[in-house]
């Protein structure tokens, strides 16, 4: 540890100070906490030349009380966590991000004995601030997150960390949980018997196929991060395609633009990814299901269900696909295209449940009816 993330918090603590320190300290505060939160580069180099110039110049700051005090919380939050994460940094320690919030939970906003993080939710917003002024990701902090990822087949996995766990096969039990330290995942070794990895969307769905006994009668390995997938789950599965590089991997997701979604997390990652989070995408994985064209052609489409949300989601969805046109079959256009026409979503568990799911996803696996 330490190195950039040290180096880029004392950048931070040194950028605080001078505007501090600055003639203008309002406006600087002011105007570094709008560039922080919109992303605008180029504000928070003007902020930067107006430092670099002394000060002088720049417009008066806020008459709002209120405004102003929010700019206040705002940077004594930052401040908090910059001072608590360079400590990790010197002492070569690492931190759960719940640890983080117990830890800073007593301390209160400079004269006044309210909390200044009154709650998880506001903590993570501050360390995203922060990861955005400072230009890396949670990960590359030293702040860990829980893992939410499992996985369940024939896979036997081996923590090659300093006191890490022995061998263990993902055939025991009901899952083994994948730890949420991004740095012990690279040191892990694997033997593998499968034949494929089927990575789904949802702990129901995942819960489902074990209880089948999917991965014997498939010879598959099944991952799910339980929704929207964490950086510790997206990181194991790229671990994987790596040991085994000829091993497929197919998604299952629902029929809807959070479907296509994760599946474009987890294939191409990030569509903003801070420093040190692009290498986790696992660029072959396809589209199993369930797919557009498959969903639209039964029974259970009726009439429109979507919202105005998913509408938004989609298109940005389908503009983000049509700009890769590299290694990227049009078939994931075609089938995100008859989504839009359709609008209509569809759940796993309702479309495959009515049979057999684990007999399903197996017959379209052998079949080869999946998007590539």
């Amino acid at each position: 540890m330490g190195g950039p993330a040290k180096e880029r918090l004392e950048g931070a603590a040194r950028l605080l100070c001078a505007m501090i320190a600055s003639p203008d300290a309002h406006v600087a505060l002011r105007s570094m906490k709008a560039a922080v939160v919109s992303g605008d580069a180029s504000a928070a180099s003007e902020v930067l030349g107006h430092l670099a110039r002394g000060g002088e110049q720049g417009p008066k700051p806020s008459a709002n009380a209120n405004a102003n005090a929010q700019v206040m919380v705002f940077w004594a939050r930052l401040s908090a966590l910059i001072a608590l994460l360079h400590r990790g940094q010197v002492d070569r320690a690492r931190v759960n991000q719940r640890e983080l919030y117990y830890r800073l939970k007593s301390c209160a906003i400079p004269g006044t004995d309210k909390p200044l993080f009154p709650s998880m939710s506001v903590l993570c917003d501050s360390i995203a601030r922060l990861c955005a002024l400072v230009d890396l990701p949670r990960h590359g902090l030293g702040i860990l997150t829980s893992s939410k990822g499992l996985v369940h087949g024939r896979l036997v996995v081996t923590d090659g960390s300093e006191g890490g766990a022995p061998s263990a096969s993902c055939l025991d039990g009901e899952g083994y949980g994948i730890r949420g330290d991004p740095e012990a995942i690279a040191r892990f070794s694997f033997r593998c018997s499968a034949s494929c990895v089927v990575v789904v969307e949802k702990e129901t769905v995942f819960r489902r196929l074990v209880e089948l006994g999917f991965a014997d009668r498939a010879q598959a390995i099944v991952v799910t991060a339980r929704g929207f997938p964490d950086r510790a789950t997206r990181c194991f599965l790229r671990a994987l395609a790596d040991a085994f590089p000829t091993l497929p991997f197919h998604g299952l997701v629902d029929c809807n633009p959070d479907g296509i979604q994760i599946l474009s997390q987890y294939k191409f990652g990030p569509k903003n990814p801070k420093q040190g989070d692009q290498d986790c995408a696992v660029s072959r994985l396809s589209w199993l299901g369930i797919l557009p064209s498959e969903a639209y052609r039964a029974a259970l489409y009726t009439e429109p269900n979507f919202t105005s949300r998913d509408d938004a989601v989609l298109r940005g969805l389908v503009t983000h696909l049509e700009s890769r046109t590299e290694g990227l079959s049009p078939d994931w256009v075609t089938e995100a295209r008859r989504m839009q026409e359709c609008r209509h979503k569809v759940d796993v568990e309702r479309f495959g449940c009515g049979g057999d799911l684990a007999a399903y996803v197996a017959r379209r696996i052998s079949r080869g009816e999946f998007v590539e």
